[in-house]
């Protein structure tokens, strides 16, 4: 017990200042920068006792948007967490690394790495996120079911085929920024969505 509870101690540490910082482009959100994580888990577990395995995921959504589903093992502890993370650069290079990246953090965070940037003694982007994906995601949800032959059981399928969401997880687990890139490439989304199920076409009208 008081091994598991130094564990727990030495992942939910707070991170030092200096590897927190605004997000360049959504100042309500702060970064972490990604050699503090790897510093911490190499603390926690030791060289060599951790594993970080990235699989890019397919997605015709968004052509520029990488998108990689990375799983966080540590098999001494019986520790295995999946997380996702993407990233648009320019440079396909640096956005594989950079989805590499953010899923690393992202499957960390569920261990306590960075932790504090999520309570209240933070940033108060946690708080902000929260009002948003109220009303993000019943909006999305109405946006979608008005599309002809749609359901919410084709797009958990979907969402599922995609690998972007578990086995056992519906539509309501996606981040707010999955969801902001599906809108921003809407007609697309919805073309993969249908051809994946079978459905027909819509028809126009002239």
């Amino acid at each position: 017990m008081q091994n598991n509870k130094k564990l727990t101690d030495t992942l939910m540490r707070p991170l030092p200042k200096e590897a927190l910082k605004k997000h360049p482009s959504r100042s309500y959100l702060t970064t972490i920068n990604p050699i503090y994580v790897t510093d911490r888990l190499n603390e926690a577990f030791g060289v060599g006792g951790w594993q970080f395995t990235p699989e890019v995921v397919q997605d015709d959504t968004n052509p520029k948007m990488v998108i990689m589903r990375g799983t966080l093992t540590a098999d001494k502890h019986n520790i295995k967490v999946i997380q996702f993370g993407g990233n648009d650069n320019d440079d396909r290079g640096d956005a594989y690394k950079g989805a590499s990246t953010d899923a690393l953090t992202k499957c960390a965070s569920y261990l306590g790495v960075g932790a504090e940037v999520w309570r209240n003694f933070k940033p108060a982007e946690a708080e902000l996120i929260k009002e948003v994906d109220k009303d993000i995601l019943p909006e999305f949800k109405k946006k979608f079911v008005s599309n002809k032959g749609l359901t919410l059981n084709i797009l958990n399928s979907w969402l599922r085929a995609k690998k972007l969401i578990e086995e056992k997880q519906v539509y309501t687990s996606l981040k707010e920024t999955q969801i902001k890139d599906f809108e921003k490439n809407w007609d697309a989304f919805i073309k993969n969505v249908k051809e994946h199920n079978g459905t027909p076409p819509d028809k126009t009208t002239k």
